[in-house]
C-alpha cells in the first residue's frame, strides 16, 4: 500500500514493535521521501542496500533494533542530503570506523554508539564540517582521539565514553563559537576541558555570569567574551579581579571581555605576561593596576575606575594603545608619561585630570592620536607639542590657557581646542575671516566667571572673540 503513495515524504514507524527484515524493494517506497524513522523496534537481519536510493533523505532513523550483519556504508553514503543518521544499538558484526561517511558533509547529528565500531577514528570524517552532535560511545575504537574533533567549531555534543581510546587528549584545545545567536549561559562543563588554550564567545546572545570552572583552566590563552550581555563579578577562581592572574600562571596573554556588565576591582598588581586586556564597556571600579610588563594594549574605558594614574610607568615601556577614558581618573598626568616611548594611542577624555600637560610628550614621538578632552587640564599646551606627528588632537573642554602654537594652528585640529576659554590663536591674515558666520564683538574682557562639569574658573584677556556655527567659543589674541 505504502509503494504506491507516491507524493509520501515523511515515514516515521518509531516505537512500535514490529519485526522482521526490512523488504529488499524498500526503494521502492516514494522517490520524493525526506525522512524515514525505523528506530525503537525489533526489526532484524540485514540493513537492504537499496535504502541508499532516495535522492532527496535527509532523516535516515535506524537505531534500536536488532540489525545484525554488516550495514551498507557505500550505499549510505550516497545519501547525499542526509542531514541525521543514527545506527546506535544495533549488534552489527564488528567493522572498522566507516570511512565512506565522510562523504556525508551534510550530516549535523551522527549517533553510532554500541555498534561494534573497531579501528581508529578517521581522518577524512574531518569533512563532517556540519556537525553538531557526534555519538560514538560504547564502541572497541582505539587509538588517539584525532585534533578535528577539539577544533570542530561547530560540534556542541560529543560522547566517545567506554571505548579504547589511548594517549594524551589534544594539547591545545581551542574553541570558537564566536558571532551567532548562542544564548543562555556559558556552560560550566567548558571548565573540564584541561586543555583548552583558547575560548571565543565573543558577538553572542550570553547571559548570566562566567561559571567559576573556567577559572581553573590553567592552560588558556585567550579568552573573548565581548559584547555580550554577561554580568557579574567575575568569579574569584578565575582570579578575575583577584586570583585569576596567578592560576593561570604564564599561559593566559590576551583577555577581551569589553561590552558585559561585568563589576569588581583588580588586584594591584596585572600578571606579567598579559600583552592584551580589554574590559570596556563594563562596571569595573577601583584604582587603576599596576600594568603588566608585556601588555601592548589596554583599553579599560566606560567603566568606574578611579584614583590617579600610576607614577612608576617605567615597567610598560611595550604599551602601544592606553585607553582609559570615561572614568573616574583624577590627579594629574605624571611627567613619566614620556618614558612610553612606543605608545602611539593615548586616551584620558573624560575624567577629572587636573594640573598641567607635561612637556614628556614631546619626547613620545611615535603617538599619532592624543585625547586629553573634556578634563580639568590647565596651564599652557607645550611649546614641545611641536615635535608630534598627531593624526588626531583632542584637548577641548579644559582650562587651558595661552596662544596656541603656530604648528597647531592648522585644519587638522581645528576643533581640538574648544570651550577653553582661556585659549587663543593668532590666525593668518588669510585665515583671519575665513569661514566666520557669527557676529564678532569687540570688547574689554574684565573678570569672566563660568561653570563648567561644577568648577568656577575666571580670567582677564584683551580678546575679540565669536560664535560659530556650531556655538563653540574661540578667542583670537590682540
Amino acid at each position: 500500500m505504502l509503494y504506491n503513495c507516491s507524493n509520501l515524504k515523511y515515514t516515521d514507524f518509531s516505537n512500535n514493535t514490529f519485526a522482521g527484515n526490512l523488504p529488499n524493494d524498500i526503494n521502492s517506497l516514494s522517490a520524493l521521501l525526506e525522512h524515514l524513522n525505523l528506530s525503537c523496534n525489533h526489526f532484524t537481519g540485514r540493513i537492504p542496500p537499496l535504502i541508499g536510493l532516495f535522492p532527496r533523505l535527509k532523516s535516515l532513523l535506524l537505531d534500536s533494533n536488532q540489525f545484525d550483519g554488516r550495514y551498507p556504508a557505500e550505499n549510505i553514503s550516497n545519501l547525499a542530503d542526509l542531514e541525521r543518521l543514527t545506527l546506535a544499538v544495533n549488534p552489527f558484526v564488528p567493522a572498522p570506523f566507516p570511512m565512506e561517511f565522510g562523504r556525508l558533509t551534510h550530516l549535523t547529528y551522527l549517533w553510532l554508539s554500541n555498534m561494534n565500531i573497531t579501528g581508529e577514528i578517521l581522518e577524512n570524517l574531518s569533512s563532517l564540517r556540519e556537525l553538531n552532535l557526534l555519538d560514538l560511545s560504547s564502541n572497541k575504537i582505539q587509538g588517539k582521539i584525532p585534533r578535528w574533533i577539539w577544533q570542530h567549531k561547530k560540534l556542541h555534543i560529543l560522547y566517545l565514553y567506554a571505548n579504547r581510546f589511548t594517549g594524551e587528549i589534544e594539547p591545545n584545545v581551542k574553541i570558537d563559537v564566536s558571532s551567532n545567536e548562542l544564548t543562555r549561559t556559558i556552560p560550566d562543563g567548558f571548565g573540564k576541558i584541561t586543555n583548552l588554550t583558547l575560548l571565543f564567545l565573543y558577538f553572542d546572545k550570553l547571559s548570566g555570569s562566567i561559571p567559576p570552572s573556567v577559572g581553573l583552566l590553567s592552560k588558556l590563552t585567550d579568552i573573548r567574551l565581548f559584547n555580550n550581555m554577561l554580568s557579574g563579578s567575575l568569579p574569584p577562581e578565575l582570579e578575575f579581579p583577584k586570583s585569576l592572574w596567578s592560576v593561570v600562571t604564564d599561559q593566559l596573554s590576551v583577555v577581551m571581555i569589553q561590552n558585559n556588565n561585568f563589576s569588581g576591582t583588580f588586584p594591584a598588581q596585572l600578571p606579567w605576561n598579559f600583552t592584551h586586556l580589554d574590559i570596556s564597556n563594563n562596571r569595573f571600579s577601583g584604582p587603576i593596576p599596576t600594568l603588566a610588563s608585556k601588555m601592548q594594549v589596554f583599553i579599560a574605558a566606560n567603566n568606574f575606575l578611579s584614583g590617579e594614574i600610576p607614577w612608576d610607568l617605567t615597567g610598560i615601556s611595550q604599551v602601544t594603545k592606553l585607553d582609559l577614558s570615561r572614568n573616574q581618573i583624577s590627579g594629574s598626568i605624571p611627567m613619566t608619561i614620556g618614558v612610553l616611548a612606543r605608545l602611539n594611542t593615548l586616551n584620558l577624555s573624560g575624567n577629572q585630570i587636573s594640573g598641567n600637560i607635561p612637556a614628556a610628550f614631546g619626547y613620545m614621538t611615535g603617538l599619532t592620536v592624543l585625547d586629553l578632552s573634556s578634563n580639568e587640564l590647565s596651564g599652557e599646551i607645550p611649546e614641545d607639542f611641536n615635535k608630534l606627528m598627531l593624526n588626531f588632537l583632542n584637548l577641548f573642554m579644559n582650562q587651558l590657557t595661552r596662544e596656541i602654537t603656530t604648528s597647531l594652528q592648522n585644519k587638522t585640529y581645528e576643533q581640538s581646542f574648544l570651550f577653553n576659554p582661556g585659549i587663543c590663536h593668532n590666525p593668518t591674515p588669510a585665515t583671519r575671516f575665513a569661514g566666520v558666520r557669527g557676529q564678532f564683538r569687540r570688547r574689554e574682557i574684565g573678570e569672566e566667571t563660568e561653570k563648567s562639569r561644577g568648577r568656577r574658573q575666571s580670567w582677564r584677556r584683551d580678546s575679540i572673540s565669536f560664535l560659530n556655527d556650531d556655538l563653540s567659543l574661540y578667542s583670537w589674541c590682540i
